[in-house]
């Protein structure tokens, strides 16, 4: 078994077990963790060959900078194959905490919130609704599962008045819920959201120098004291040359490691893909040491990342991060330029001798976000350049979600590729066949919605996000619309195709007056979305938990490799952080979906509760034993709050439409359709006002704290603006005590 730690990624059995992160739960002291290094760090080991001598104390720093490469819980082979198990049921929140950051804790207490209320639903369904939905003789008899959906009411039932009220009910209930969740988050009113360190743009190259914007804001503002300033160099081409130096060092050790336990040089085919084939490589190649091998390649990279370093140190960006020693300091900075955003016509900032060589007038200024939370490497993305991208990025998406087929449709037409495949003869019912045809549908719908996703993911990392936060954010967005859009909300209302679209809105045969507003509601339609929401329980968080994604990808690595000295490089390759993005926009989708057929369909509430039950225990899994940590804002938690409110109030609109089909026009409105229009109303405005009335806030889900200008508390900000990869030839060093330049 492997442990994927910090140290030097012990190679044996590199191919075993790949996705187990080492992790100790005991808090140990400066000393203590530093005795227990390997024995590289602590001076300097010269590593001998026949032509290199590696410093491997060299390497040991280089792997240090990673911060994928975190110590974290082991579990011994002493311990027995079911310790995962039990360790995922007994981590605490500090435990957790300490694996995987503050950020994982919050993502795992919102889950258990949300376990909270669909338990409370499940309870209001199964013993209220259920038995009034039994009520009626339109669906079936008690043996069917459509004699359990709304549908199976008469439209004139009073029963559907209990509908309505609970559907309102649970409007506060999700409000009060999320409430009780953000207290621990300690959200601030956005216009309140600021820190001490600023990010300034558009600085001329020339003039991109420490010394020159300290001179600045020690001219313009003598009364501030600035704590830190940070030129922002370009560092993609470094980064890049780091990483491969950081794979061919973990080869390099794993060529040692093998030598001292076999006393024997691993050779090795110099191919690619030798690995799996060495009978093909034989013929025409010769096998080389792997100490020799990658030593000279590790030569060969020092130098390369020395030289690029030296090159990124004369390449800088035009920005610079400026850290105040107070909040108060920072905010007024902020405001003096971006007061000039809306008055261009009046600049009153204050002036230096080097304002006009620095061209002030031009700079853009924000509050910066926490140095672990950039991506120092796509901060040379020009923001022109990112404009143009994010918009083909999603103008493609929307096209695919909106114009092409949504997966409702693709299932529909799997009977047609069945017939098209066996021939129309073939009895699925008597060849044992049906569970075939009713089980793969599902698995379809199941299988695009967690590839949308992916498709969203990967269209945001070739964006080039500057945070990580800020790319979570925006995943976690357009995951959910698109997939609430494709497969609950077009799907419902039979807009399957582009082709459903306009016909709906351009062609007088489907005008609003005879569209087929009877086929909503179809209790089938719910039967689908419990087949779906089940599946997803005992399929997509068992799939999970295999990362069979994952896994091919690794697999596909090791057959294009050279030597199992790559077997650690790879293992690197594979883990990613956690994306809490893409985990969120899933989870929520389900979380909606069970809302919005709560009422209509009461038996698909349970389902979603084992569903949540089980994501919550899987992710607690992946979060403490498999992917690196991951860096996200309040504003991730946020949006989650928002959304689960949207989908209660998308269940009012639901059975307010389901209210107005039942009336039979548009035209004459029963009292029980304005009943439910009334509670929709206030549902909106409760939620909407909030944004302009400090009152409304009060009824917010959201909790915010009360602040002052003057607290700094914990902002990460003391960090250097530094990228990991520049820290040992960075210019200039941050004071001891900060003060006035």
């Amino acid at each position: 078994q492997i442990f994927f730690s910090g140290d030097a990624n012990e190679g044996k059995n590199s191919d075993n077990n790949i996705f187990t992160k080492q992790v100790k739960f005991e808090e140990k002291t400066d000393h203590q963790a530093a005795e227990e290094r390997p024995q590289f760090e602590g001076g300097i080991e010269e590593v001998e060959s026949d032509d290199t001598n590696i410093c491997v104390d060299e390497g040991q720093r280089i792997v240090d900078q990673r911060p994928d490469l975190e110590n974290h819980v082991s579990i011994e082979e002493n311990e027995g194959f079911w310790a995962w198990l039990i360790k995922v049921f007994t981590l605490t929140d500090g435990k957790l905490r300490l694996l995987a950051g503050d950020d994982a804790v919050q993502y795992l207490r919102f889950q258990r919130y949300i376990i909270g209320y669909i338990f409370i639903t499940t309870i209001l369904s199964i013993c209220v609704v259920l038995p009034l939905n039994f009520q009626g003789n339109l669906q079936g008899n008690s043996t069917d599962f459509g004699h359990t959906t709304l549908s199976n009411l008469d439209p004139e039932s009073p029963y559907l008045w209990a509908h309505i009220t609970i559907a309102f009910l649970l409007f506060p209930i999700s409000i009060y819920t999320m409430r009780k969740f953000s207290m621990d988050l300690k959200f601030r009113d956005p216009s309140l959201e600021i820190t001490r360190t600023l990010c300034v743009e558009n600085i001329p190259y020339h003039m991109c120098k420490e010394d020159i914007l300290r001179r600045h804001f020690k001219e313009a503002y003598p009364r501030f004291s600035i704590y830190d300033c940070k030129v922002v160099y370009d560092v993609a081409n470094l980064t890049e040359s780091h990483n491969e130096l950081v794979d061919v060092l973990s080869c390099y050790q794993y060529g040692v490691r093998h030598k001292e336990k076999h006393n024997e040089d691993l050779m090795m085919y110099p191919r690619c893909a030798s690995r799996c084939c060495c009978c093909l490589c034989a013929p025409c190649s010769t096998k080389v040491s792997v100490l020799e091998y990658y030593g000279e390649k590790l030569n060969q990279l020092k130098n390369k990342v020395e030289k690029e370093k030296e090159e990124s140190l004369h390449s800088p960006l035009g920005m610079a991060f400026v850290t105040f020693k107070s909040v108060n300091d920072a905010r007024q900075v902020f405001e003096d330029f971006a007061s000039t955003v809306l008055l261009r016509c009046r600049d009153e900032r204050p002036k230096s001798s080097l304002s006009t060589s620095l061209m002030t007038n031009q700079w853009k200024v924000w509050f910066a976000p926490p140095p672990r939370d950039i991506y120092w490497e796509n901060l040379s993305v020009e923001s022109t350049w990112m404009v143009l991208k994010i918009l083909v990025s999603n103008t493609a998406l929307f096209l695919v979600t909106f114009f092409l087929t949504t997966p409702e449709y693709l299932v529909s037409q799997f009977d047609t590729i069945i017939i098209a495949i066996f021939g129309p003869e073939y009895d699925f019912q008597n060849s044992g066949g049906s569970w075939f045809k009713d089980f793969i549908p599902t698995i379809l719908l199941w299988s695009f919605t967690a590839l949308l996703p992916l498709l969203v993911s990967y269209s945001e990392r070739w964006l080039g996000r500057w945070t990580r936060s800020e790319e979570n954010h925006s995943i976690m967005r357009k995951t959910f619309w698109y997939l609430l859009f494709m497969v609950i909300i077009l799907p419902t209302f039979g807009f399957t195709t582009g082709k459903a679209y306009f016909d709906f809105l351009f062609m007088d045969k489907n005008t609003t007056e005879n569209y087929k507003w009877e086929c909503i509601f179809l209790p089938d339609s719910g039967a689908f979305f419990v087949n779906y929401v089940i599946t997803a329980a005992l399929i997509g968080s068992g799939l999970e938990l295999i990362r069979f994604p994952e896994m091919f990808w690794y697999l596909v690595q090791l057959c294009f490799s050279k030597t199992e000295a790559e077997g650690p490089a790879i293992q690197r390759r594979v883990t990613y952080e956690f994306r809490f993005g893409e985990q969120y926009a899933r989870m929520l989708l389900i979380f909606a979906m069970v809302m919005m057929y709560s009422l209509s369909c009461p038996l698909i509430t349970p389902f979603g509760c084992l569903y949540f039950l089980l994501k919550h225990f899987a992710d607690r899994h992946n979060l403490a034993f498999v992917y690196a940590r991951s860096k996200i804002n309040r504003k991730v938690h946020a949006s989650a709050i928002n959304f689960v409110i949207m989908s209660v109030g998308l269940l009012q609109f639901f059975m307010v439409v389901f209210s107005i089909i039942r009336s039979g026009s548009l035209n004459y409105l029963t009292a029980r359709t304005k009943y439910a229009l009334v509670l929709f109303v206030i549902t909106i405005n409760i939620f909407t006002a909030q944004i302009w009335s400090n009152f409304c806030k009060k009824l917010s889900p959201i909790k915010y704290e009360d602040v002052l200008f003057i607290e700094d508390g914990d902002d990460e900000h003391n960090q250097e603006y530094v990228p990991p990869v520049l820290k040992d030839v960075y210019p200039g060093v941050r004071p001891s005590t900060s003060s006035s330049p």
